[in-house]
């Protein structure tokens, strides 16, 4: 029997004061789930969806043997309206569809194709919507409706519909007002605002349980601990590529004017012109700008946490390597001690052949030839000592 997902929620204001957003951990057995319908019911008691969809179910079905049961692959989706209003809910919409009603290329749905993995951020500005790939969100924002693309992996899954519920609370808490923003950067800001979020959480966790091995690891260096270390250091690295990322999608998106000036898509469709100069963007620049600066704050933490490991890595390399130079200096030892006893070994061999010398009936001549062995011996260990502590001194 498989493992029922734990889901802990824990509410907090966002940045703006209007609506709230939801903590989701999961704590899962199984990484993948065949459909939607394994995902808890009460991500979806709010949802009302509405008549599905033009873009859903729309491409034409074969049954020819061997092919696919659609001609046109599909890919699954939510579909909100300007008023938060559900239209579809997981519906499967086809590609072709809506190249053809958004004006899109293909290359531009698979930037956001849900089953794909490892994808960079990124921002397209269109004609009439602008595609955004953040992380677990993938989203085509038009003037009046956002279209949200669904993964196959739980977590990001069960993130996905927990900002599904935040957007679609948002944008019903909206009230119209001349100084209202548009709808297409009400949506762009949520997006950012809650990937931002859950990269602070991220680093909030993953920071503690780093510095705590760190900790440890200045005083005593096991090997078991230096194995957790370099796991903490891949894991880390990993996060600080994706914040990079992220960066370096704002500020390509912020070095062009003509982006930005084409993402004020309910403006176009109200004026029904494209002309808009390319200079007057300062409201989407400054949200940009904004989310920029919080990618660079979480990037530069990251940077000090790269820093730390990497000086407690430098000091664990400097205590090996002093206790490596004990070792060596130990075998030189070693060494020296047993070449001087080999040389009173050879004076010992050499008397003790069975030859008559003279010497056999002395009283003395015993402690005589021991004298002078041990005096040879100690002689040339320290006369090879002293040598190799001046070769040591002078390198």
């Amino acid at each position: 029997m498989s493992s029922v997902p734990i889901i802990k929620s824990n509410k907090r204001l966002a940045s703006n004061g209007l609506v709230s957003t939801r903590l989701v951990r999961v704590e899962l057995a199984g990484k993948r789930l065949a459909s939607t319908s394994d995902v808890p019911a009460e991500f979806f008691r709010k949802l009302k969806p509405a008549p599905e969809s033009r873009h859903a179910n729309s491409a034409p079905k074969t049954s020819e043997p061997g092919v696919g049961r659609t001609l046109d692959p599909a890919v699954i989706c939510h579909e909100l309206d300007s008023q938060g209003i559900v239209h579809v809910t997981s519906g499967k919409f086809q590609k072709s569809s809506l190249c053809s009603t958004l004006g899109l290329l293909p290359r531009d749905i698979r930037k956001l194709d849900g089953t794909l993995k490892d994808q960079l951020p990124i921002i397209l500005v269109r004609d009439s919507a602008v595609l955004v790939n953040m992380e677990h969100i993938r989203a085509i924002i038009k003037h009046d409706g956002v279209i949200l693309f669904e993964c196959l992996e739980l977590e990001q899954r069960l993130k996905q519909h927990d900002f599904l519920l935040h957007l679609q609370n948002r944008l019903k808490q909206e009230e119209p007002s001349t100084t209202q923003m548009p709808f297409e950067f009400t949506v762009l800001e949520t997006i950012l605002q809650r990937t931002m979020y859950d990269l602070q959480e991220e680093f909030d966790f993953m920071q503690p349980e780093v510095e705590d091995h760190l900790s440890a690891l200045e005083n005593i260096v096991h090997w078991e601990r230096l194995k957790v270390l370099l796991v903490c250091k891949k894991r880390v690295a990993l996060f600080n590529e994706r914040v990079n990322n992220i960066r370096h999608c704002l500020k390509e998106l912020l070095e062009s004017d003509s982006d930005m000036a084409d993402m004020y898509l309910s403006e176009k469709h109200a004026a029904k012109t494209h002309d808009r100069p390319a200079y007057q963007h300062e409201e989407m620049e400054l949200l940009l700008e904004s989310y920029l600066q919080m990618a660079e704050e979480i990037a530069s933490r990251t940077q000090i946490l790269i820093s730390h490991m990497t000086s407690t890595e430098d000091i664990i390399n400097i205590a090996l390597v002093g206790q490596r130079n004990e070792l060596v200096l130990l075998d030189l030892r070693l060494g020296i001690g047993t070449f001087a006893a080999s040389i009173g070994g050879f004076g010992a061999s050499v008397l003790g052949m069975n030859l008559h010398t003279g010497y056999e009936q002395s009283p003395y001549a015993f402690w005589m030839v021991v004298g002078t062995l041990v005096s040879v011996a100690s002689t040339s260990f320290v006369l090879v000592w002293r040598r190799m502590l001046r070769l040591i001194h002078r390198k």
